[in-house]
């Protein structure tokens, strides 16, 4: 990740944006590294409509990641999960805020797909 951080400023986004999804294919034992790739996009300056849907869906894989295939979620992972959604959802209305307009995309994007039924996910675009 150190290396990564270290590219050229201008495909640093795209970067971080395609490691976050590779690491998701990987699997719940890369959350943690799928959240560092969100928590790097989300740090970039400026803060564009861009880097911060692309954190807000880095953010939405790391909740579908946590106790995925396991019937029952443990309280922590439950937590886990509701923060994860809760960091996915405020990248979102920063993203909106900013200028974000394609709702199309946000309400079919495969990232976004555990926040999708939530009524805070379907109050971003009510308007």
């Amino acid at each position: 990740m150190d290396a990564l951080l270290k590219t050229d400023p201008k495909a640093l986004p795209v970067l971080l944006s395609l490691r976050a999804t590779e690491l998701a294919k990987q699997g719940p034992g890369r959350v943690v590294d799928v959240a560092q790739a969100g928590a790097a996009i989300h740090g970039l300056e400026p803060k564009t409509v861009g880097n911060l849907y692309n954190a807000a869906c880095a953010y939405g894989l790391c909740a579908a990641l946590v106790a995925r295939d396991k019937p029952a979620p443990t309280d922590a992972e439950k937590a886990e999960r509701k923060a994860f959604i809760d960091q996915s959802l405020a990248c979102l209305k920063d993203a909106i805020a900013a200028g974000y307009k394609d709702f199309d995309h946000l309400k079919q994007d495969p990232d976004l797909a555990l926040l999708r039924d939530l009524p805070e996910f379907q109050k971003l675009f009510a308007k």
